[in-house]
């Protein structure tokens, strides 16, 4: 059975039966078989990442010639990009939106001649080919790039992360001892708080916390092994001794 085959089996079984019902009739080899399913939709989403991120660079990298002056330059793309998001997002798209800065002068530019943000992306999003659809995510999250692409993570292995995590709930002893109660722990707005005056909202924002920290656990491990493969393919021991040529100058980060 293919992976499709698995994942419609499992969506069937969904359909009719609670999560907990259908966890409980898994065996080890579905367990490993929904994990395996689980990275290999966030492999290939980190690849299509990947692909559009060198995308935005080779736009950029395009040289115009006698450009205007920038402020001028500016204003046009961004009126243009107002009244046809499809050419910078439809399947057919002939322009390219720019990176950060940009994005957020188009935002003051909105602003400041009083037009709607909220519509405006309503109507680019409803124009957004399939294949631009995560750029467009990326672009517009409150968050940034790197919170959207964290939340897409999220929704490829979240199932799966709960599944296990019901499973240890059945399993698992809460000791309510002093020692216990005069822990403390960090809460989402920033707050600590004990385990003994911790409400449910202290706890749900604890929780949030930790499955965000998982899956940036998960991209640290991509990443490790990417260097894993760039060290293999170059024959060398660290990621140091690459040629000069090779090393991306961007401001990205790792952990």
């Amino acid at each position: 059975m293919d992976d499709l085959e698995l994942k419609e089996c499992f969506r069937a079984k969904l359909k009719k039966d609670s999560v907990q019902k259908v966890f409980k009739g898994l065996s080890q080899k579905d367990m490993k078989a929904l994990a395996l399913i689980a990275l290999k939709d966030l492999k290939r989403q980190v690849e299509r990442l990947e692909e559009l991120r060198v995308e935005r660079e080779a736009f950029t990298q395009v040289p115009s010639s006698n450009p205007p002056a920038e402020i001028d330059r500016d204003l046009e793309h961004f009126q243009e990009m107002f009244d046809s998001p499809e050419k910078f997002y439809g399947s057919n798209r002939t322009s390219y939106v720019g990176n950060g800065k940009k994005r957020k002068k188009f935002r003051k530019w909105m602003e400041e001649n009083e037009l709607d943000f909220d519509e405006w992306h309503s109507r680019a999003e409803s124009v957004c080919s399939e294949a631009m659809a995560d750029m467009f995510g990326g672009d517009w999250h409150d968050g940034g790039v790197r919170a959207y692409d964290r939340w897409q993570s999220l929704s490829v292995i979240g199932p799966a992360i709960d599944i296990m995590v019901a499973d240890l709930v059945k399993k698992t002893t809460l000791h309510v001892t002093q020692e216990l109660l005069g822990t403390e722990f960090c809460v989402g707005d920033g707050r600590r708080v004990s385990w003994g005056e911790a409400s449910k909202d202290d706890h749900e924002q604890r929780i949030a916390m930790l499955r965000t920290n998982s899956v940036a656990n998960i991209e640290a491990e991509a990443r490790h092994k990417k260097a894993i493969e760039l060290l293999t393919e170059a024959g060398v021991s660290c990621l140091k001794e690459l040629p000069v040529e090779s090393l991306d100058r961007s401001n990205e980060w790792a952990t």
